[in-house]
């Protein structure tokens, strides 16, 4: 989608990145290793999504 320029890109990451937030928000309420691990990588995949530029 961003390779072909698609008007949605970047509605698509911006809504990727608040689920990515939202998910990790919920996972850190939790002590369990693999919640730490799944709100880790969702912080990060946030994190990506924010620099892409479209």
């Amino acid at each position: 989608m961003i390779q072909r320029s698609s008007q949605f890109s970047k509605k698509i990451l911006e809504l990727c990145r608040k689920i990515c937030d939202h998910c990790a928000a919920e996972c850190t309420k939790h002590g369990y290793t693999h919640c730490k691990k799944c709100a880790d990588a969702c912080l990060r995949f946030a994190e990506e999504c924010g620099k892409v530029s479209c």
